[in-house]
């Protein structure tokens, strides 16, 4: 166990939520800036929080890896230096289920997708066992209408702290009272479900050992079948978890509930393992858009429209659909026979299926079955004799249209049990004798109002409003890789001694990828499995005690053969399980690395390397997640965001500190910030003085180095002051000898030379260069005045013998004018005899 510091990294700001077991913060995570949501649990003493310490963690991180539209993401976890387990989660807003109102339709579609959310957490061992209304929550603001289950992880300390007052009634009685060995599994989680379901619907659930549900007459009124549905909560609140129905038991119980047929079960499985059924998504009830009436005809069922006509709803979206067309009243319902009443024949046209995120269980994008029930009948071909009863019930409530719905016909499963329907002796009831009139009155008074609907809006002269577009079909799943291909590939991993890469690949290949090979491929992957295979069980003691040195390929090696069947000698399962957790660790790595999650990755890389020092990264995820942070770090420096650039490396930092190089961004970002302030201060000061004075504007930024965010900036300032200065100075300077001075010298005088220099902007230097007869040349200085240029060659230097020389002047653009050259100097000679003097 590693206790933490909340406050470390997260911002605590106010508390949402406080009970006897826990209490639920709204914080700020400081490396995301997210708000999420903590929630703190009560632990009595450490040792009560040692003994539930493993099942915690374990529940986290099963939660961590899961996906659903109904669960809240867990986004950390881990105990408190104060003793306390807590749950990192995102934020949801909105109200608990127990405050919803609404027709039933709407009610049942909610607790829909929470029995959807339980299957999920029931199909990967996962219990909650803190079920109530009170948990389970209504987003605020969710178009269509979406429910978060919440209140996980608090039953995992149920053995040291008892349930509060508010969800002990939800509770099952293996939870509140156990009888001598028996044990809670998801079974509980379907009483508390129940529960929860009758106590948002307004229904009184008497006591004993098998309670009776007492739906209210209201509702019962608007259901089509409330019978299904009572019976099967009366079902799910049964003392004895063995009795109570499956998941499944009860979807089929909501779908009849609202009028659809149930939908096909799942093959068949071992109910103890929990249920492993392919759903169909949960309907979330959509109240249709306020609208004007159509002109009145005959209602199309969602089955027998084209499939380019319909318009599908969101994934998981239930719309009501219109009501049937009236019923012919000239023709009554017991004129159909019950053995001629006919069935439909053919099923509607499916949408396409689209991934759900709960772990890659197919979904379908929206439950024609339902609509289709719920929609009126279409014309079908004849039905055999076998509907009985039912059928002609079913063909009475649609009015005599000439079809009816198949009742539900439960499918048995392994040992005679009921598997997939609502119970051996549940079937849609016939329809209630008070229930017949109240539809017709109602048929009768909607005709009216749609009439007269209709000619207030002829007479308006409005037009109806476009039909709304079709949404664009689900993305297609992406292709899978040529079977050829993948087959070269673990050839080439077998070649490379990267056996555990060859044995995950050729696993990769199906019966029907296999197929596509020529002879030739499968010959090669016939002998390329029965080289991995004799050399991976021959080679297993080494690759797992090479494995567990950090060699997490090897590791994965030996994982993969035991999985296969290999014998492993008893002395080595101990290493075996330990290594199975090592490789599980990397592998959730691998998955977050398909995910694009790079800071997952990483962390998951840190865990490894933790319980496996030197651990190699085979496929090297742990390499691609650190260079897409550095590249989207390296990006937001280039846009001089240097604190987020930095922030942005710090999962890095914390999970991977050693990296090479990544000691040396840091810093280099740090730095950037620092001198960006002061380049962006040099930026903001050259306007000043640009148009006096360019040169020196261009003094100032030459020899800065700007950053990468600011060196379009200087580039194109720096090309501005050099076209500016360009034609300001166009022309070299100019040198001449002042008039009076002369090129000649008496014997031991000190020669005087003076030289005007001019330029048609500024000159940045003059130099005079000299050597006396015999000497080498070397710089004298210069006295100033104005453009005067002024220098004195003492006998000393000129030593009465001829000196050459040479002047050049340099402007502030670098163009040069010179007197005399290095090549061509000019001479300075001593006079010969005497000067006359007038």
């Amino acid at each position: 166990m590693h206790f933490r510091e909340l406050t470390d990294r997260y911002s605590l700001d106010k508390i949402l939520r406080s009970t006897r077991t826990g209490s639920v913060l709204r914080a700020t995570d400081s490396r995301s800036g997210q708000t999420v949501a903590v929630k703190l649990i009560n632990v009595p003493s450490p040792a009560e929080l040692v003994q539930w310490a493993p099942q915690f963690e374990k529940l986290a991180a099963a939660l961590e890896a899961l996906r659903h539209a109904n669960l809240p993401q867990l986004i950390d976890s881990g105990f408190s230096t104060e003793g306390s387990a807590f749950l990192v989660m995102e934020l949801v807003e909105g109200r608990t289920l127990d405050l919803a109102s609404g027709p039933p339709a709407r009610l049942l579609a909610l607790l829909y997708q929470a029995l959807n959310g339980l299957e999920t957490l029931a199909r990967r061992g996962i219990v909650h066992h803190n079920l109530s209304p009170d948990n389970l929550l209504l987003v605020a603001g969710s178009q269509p209408e979406r429910i978060k289950i919440l209140g996980l992880g608090t039953a995992i300390f149920r053995g040291a702290i008892a349930a509060s007052p508010e969800t002990a009634r939800f509770s099952a009685p293996e939870l509140t009272a156990p009888a001598p060995g028996e044990t809670a599994d998801w079974h509980a989680d379907l009483y508390s479900f129940a529960y929860t379901s009758c106590q948002v619907l307004g229904a009184a659930v008497g006591p004993g050992e098998s309670p009776v549900v007492q739906l209210p007459f209201a509702l019962s009124l608007e259901l089509e079948s409330s019978e299904a549905l009572r019976q099967t909560l009366e079902r799910a609140l049964r003392r004895n978890p063995a009795e109570r129905p499956s998941h499944q038991e009860i979807r089929d119980a909501f779908r009849l509930a609202l009028g659809a047929t149930p939908a096909t079960p799942a093959p068949t499985e071992e109910r103890a393992a929990g249920p492993k059924l392919v759903l169909p998504s949960p309907p979330v009830y959509a109240p249709a858009a306020k609208a004007p009436a159509a002109p009145a005809a005959p209602a199309v069922s969602a089955a027998s429209a084209a499939p380019a006509a319909r318009t599908a709803p969101p994934s998981g979206a239930l719309s009501i659909p219109p009501l049937p067309p009236l019923p012919d009243l000239s023709r009554p319902a017991a004129s159909v026979p019950p053995a001629a009443a006919p069935t439909v024949a053919a099923a509607a046209p499916s949408t396409p299926a689209a991934a759900d995120d709960t772990g890659g269980e197919l979904l379908s994008s929206i439950d024609d079955d339902l609509l289709n029930a719920l929609a009126p009948p279409v014309a079908a071909a004849a039905v055999p004799a076998a509907g009985g009863a039912a059928a002609a019930a079913a063909a009475a409530r649609s009015g005599g249209s000439g079809a009816t719905v198949v009742p539900f016909q439960r499918r048995p499963a392994a040992g005679g049990a009921a598997q997939g329907g609502v119970s051996a002796s549940v079937a849609p009831p016939p329809p209630s004798p008070l229930r017949q009139p109240i539809v017709l009155i109602g048929a009768a008074v909607g005709l009216v109002l749609v009439l007269g609907i209709l000619y207030w809006w002829a007479s308006s002269g409005a037009t109806p409003p476009p039909p709304p577009a079709a949404e664009a079909p689900a993305p297609k799943p992406p292709a899978r890789r040529p079977a050829a291909e993948v087959l070269a590939e673990a050839q080439d991993a077998y070649a490379d001694g990267a056996e555990d890469r060859a044995l995950v690949a050729i696993q990769s290949l199906t019966a029907a990828d296999q197929s596509t090979l020529p002879p030739d491929g499968c010959k090669a992957l016939q002998i390329l499995q029965q080289a991995l295979s004799l050399s991976a069980a021959e080679h297993l003691p080494d690759n797992l005690a090479r494995g567990l040195k950090g060699d997490v390929g090897r590791l994965r090696l030996a994982v993969l053969t035991a999985g296969q069947g290999a014998a492993v000698p008893d002395a080595l399962k101990p290493d075996l399980e330990r290594a199975r957790g090592l490789v599980d660790l990397y592998n959730q790595a691998a998955a977050a690395a398909d995910r694009k999650a790079s800071i997952e990755v990483l962390e998951r890389f840190a865990a490894l390397s933790q319980q496996l020092p030197n651990a190699t990264d085979p496929l090297g995820v742990r390499d691609v997640a650190a260079a897409g942070l550095e590249d989207e770090a390296e990006s937001l420096a280039r846009n001089g965001k240097y604190q987020e650039a930095v922030s942005h490396l710090d999962p890095l930092v914390r999970n991977w500190s050693n990296r090479p190089g990544l000691k040396a961004k840091v810093e280099g970002y740090q730095r950037a910030q620092k001198e960006e302030a002061q380049q962006e201060a040099l930026l903001a000061e050259i306007p000043g003085i640009e148009h006096r004075h360019p040169d020196e504007a261009l003094d100032k930024i030459r020899g800065v180095t700007p950053t990468p965010h600011l060196a379009a900036q200087f580039a194109t300032v720096r090309q501005h002051l050099e076209e500016q200065l360009a034609q300001l100075d166009g022309q070299p300077p100019t040198v001449v000898l002042r008039d009076g001075f002369l090129l000649d010298y008496d014997r031991g005088r000190i020669v005087t030379l003076s030289f005007r220099v001019t330029d048609d902007y500024k000159v940045r230097s003059v130099k005079f260069m000299a050597k006396p007869e015999g000497g080498r040349m070397r710089e004298l200085p210069l006295s100033v005045n104005r453009q005067f240029y002024t220098v004195e060659l003492s006998p000393a230097f000129h030593q009465n013998g001829t000196v050459e020389f040479y002047v050049v002047a340099t402007d502030v653009s670098g163009h040069t004018g010179s007197f005399g050259s290095p090549d061509h100097p000019q001479q300075l000679k001593r006079r010969e005899g005497f000067r006359r003097i007038l």
